[in-house]
């Protein structure tokens, strides 16, 4: 049946055609999919519904008895009533177009998809242009010696939206995407207790949000989801909350690189991923990005909640010639992780235009680096590092480290630093043939075990802006810092003297 605005047919403005909708309560007997005399079951829709892009399958739990495994066809809307639906409809009265809460929607009662299948495979299984939404996954007991067991799985799609499902006990991934493009929006999930896949080749993957691209374009939407695990499932934990790469390379069935340009645009926003148990050993981060050759990123990782990660709460890698075209990491609140609260490597011939890391709060880090910069090969990063505070740091609080003949332009501004419990303040060391272009004003650094400002110019390019002569002792570098109003006690500047900064020697 169709549904009607204001007594006139509701519009798809995607197809200017109206929307169709089969109706199924779950349970019930066996109607024809009109709101008056529903489907009994999800099969019989799924059997009938077309794929004009315009048919909307909308269930009821009714009796909630379960549903198994299913795959969802192309081009089709899958919603259930258990959390407020909107739908983007177009009327003849153009005052009700947009978005319309679709009738009988927000009752909190999700149905329930329940089943075990086999690796490799997912409990719901989506294609292009599809939409889920409403759904509470469950993935009973399966093998996990082969590719993972997902709650939601695409593979080659494009066009796709997953939104307010619960996802519960995956292996190796709640929700996969793999090789997906065009617009992908994943919304308001909570993903519970994905576990390890401990095989040695597809451990590679392991994520409870994991979207993996190696083919065309890609504009992608990561928000208000909820990442929640008990560690203690596993004895060495390495699914990282959220997952996002673009060419990666490895085990070349799950990441064979990209043979040509794959450009991506990325927001990932106001999620929340928490170990509420134990924390184990393991390489699992709150928040994993990959780049590799071929890439083309931008990217917004913004106002998210991480805590307890066995390893980074926030990481960033580009390896070969992968581009970042602009990155923003700000706002996120950073816990008790076991690895850097953000780390940043840069390798190969990669390239960042410009990334921005603001505004961060990052505390008790347990056994590593607040924030941790490093850039070796011959790669080149523009950061701006402003307004970010870091408490309790195992290690130092703020590095940033440039080998081989990378080159780090950077602007490091009112970033505040207490109480590194093993080590420094802030650390910056170029070594080999690195070049460092660095402003850095506004600083401070208290509670330090070691120095709080620890410098370090192994022979290689390092210059500071706003100095009038090199510093070559402790004693330049505690002037020259104070100068350009950095607060610390301790100051220590190590090997070769740091440069006044040349005319092209630039910051972003």
């Amino acid at each position: 049946m169709t549904i009607a605005v204001d007594d006139v047919e509701a519009i798809n403005p995607a197809t200017g055609e109206p929307y169709f909708f089969y109706h199924v309560t779950l349970g019930g007997g066996g109607g024809d999919g009109t709101v008056d005399e529903p489907l009994g079951s999800l099969a019989a829709a799924l059997s009938r519904v077309s794929s004009d892009g315009n048919e909307i399958i909308y269930v009821d739990a009714g009796s909630n008895p379960g549903l198994g495994a299913f795959t969802l066809p192309s081009n089709v809307q899958l919603l259930s009533k258990g959390p407020i639906q909107l739908l983007n409809v177009r009327s003849q009265h153009s005052s009700r177009s947009g978005l319309v809460q679709l009738p009988g929607s927000g009752t909190g009662v999700f149905p329930t998809v329940a089943a075990a299948v086999g690796a490799g495979n997912g409990v719901v299984t989506l294609n292009s242009n599809s939409t889920l939404s409403g759904f509470n996954i469950q993935v009973l007991d399966g093998s996990t010696t082969g590719d993972g067991i997902r709650g939601i799985l695409g593979r080659n799609v494009s066009n796709v939206t997953i939104s307010n499902n619960t996802v519960s006990n995956a292996i190796g991934e709640g929700i996969y995407l793999n090789d997906v493009t065009g617009t992908v929006n994943i919304a308001g999930n909570t993903v519970n207790n994905t576990r390890n896949n401990a095989n040695a080749n597809f451990n590679e993957l392991n994520g409870a949000i994991l979207v993996n691209n190696s083919v065309g374009d890609l504009d992608l939407t990561i928000t208000n989801n909820t990442v929640l695990t008990d560690f203690a499932i596993d004895a060495v934990y390495n699914v990282d909350g959220i997952e996002v790469s673009l060419c990666r390379t490895g085990f070349a069935a799950i990441y064979p690189g990209c043979t040509s340009t794959a450009a991506a645009t990325v927001n990932i926003a106001n999620n929340t991923v928490i170990n509420s148990g134990p924390v184990v050993v393991g390489e699992a981060d709150g928040i994993d990005i990959n780049l590799n050759t071929n890439s083309q990123m931008t990217i917004t990782i913004a106002n998210n909640n991480v805590q307890a990660m066995p390893d980074k709460g926030i990481s960033f890698g580009s390896e070969g010639s992968g581009r970042l075209i602009a990155g923003t990491i700000t706002n996120n609140a950073i816990s008790n992780t076991f690895g850097e609260g953000i780390n940043v490597g840069v390798e190969g011939s990669s390239r960042f235009d410009l990334l921005t890391i603001s505004g961060n709060q990052i505390t008790n880090v347990r056994d590593n680096r607040g924030i941790d910069i490093q850039l070796a090969n011959s790669a080149v990063v523009n950061l701006v590092l402003t307004n970010n505070t870091i408490s309790n740091p195992f290690d130092d609080g703020v590095r940033l480290e440039v080998e081989d003949d990378a080159s780090l332009f950077a602007t490091v501004l009112n970033n505040t630093v207490t109480n590194s419990q093993d080590d420094d303040g802030f650390d910056v060391a170029t070594n080999s043939s690195g070049r460092l272009c660095l402003r850095f004003e506004g600083n401070s650094a208290t509670g330090s075990n070691d120095e709080d400002f620890e410098f370090d110019n192994d022979g290689s390019t390092f210059e500071i802006f706003g100095i009038t002569t090199a510093i070559g002792n402790n004693a330049a570098l505690q002037t020259a810092l104070t100068s350009l109003g950095n607060t610390g006690a301790i100051f220590n500047n190590q090997t070769d003297p740091i440069a006044v900064a040349t005319a092209n020697c630039t910051f972003p």
